[in-house]
């Protein structure tokens, strides 16, 4: 799951909205691949109905526990182990990263979610 972050003190930017039908039921907060996008659901909803997704901005999310994750690096979503690292054979090009994230002790990771374009 993951969540829009707030950074410098709570502020954050207007995230990038998109709306669309996935394949499958998704709950609020999950992270999907969508044609190639990584993509945040807002809302809980059932299999191919019409929802709103975080398509770019600050978000927190899971990462690979054993990695250590720092400001300016790419990221990826790893759709299989649901999270992210930095490696990008078979995996989705999410954004950068905009915190240090620490090995073993940071379960999670704060992002720049950005579309690839």
């Amino acid at each position: 799951m993951a969540e829009l972050a707030t950074l410098n003190g709570g502020v954050s930017r207007t995230p990038g909205i998109g709306k669309k039908a996935h394949s499958a039921a998704v709950e609020a907060g999950e992270v999907v691949v969508i044609n190639g996008q990584v993509a945040v659901a807002v809302n809980k909803a059932d299999a191919d109905a019409v929802n709103s997704y975080v398509t770019e901005g600050p978000i927190t999310v899971k990462k690979t526990l054993a990695l250590a994750i720092n400001f300016g690096d790419v990221v990826y979503w790893d759709n299989t182990a649901k999270e992210m690292n930095k490696t990008s054979t078979a995996n989705t090009k999410a954004g950068y990263c905009l915190e240090d994230a620490a090995a073993t002790t940071d379960a999670s990771v704060t992002i720049y979610l950005k579309p690839n374009v």
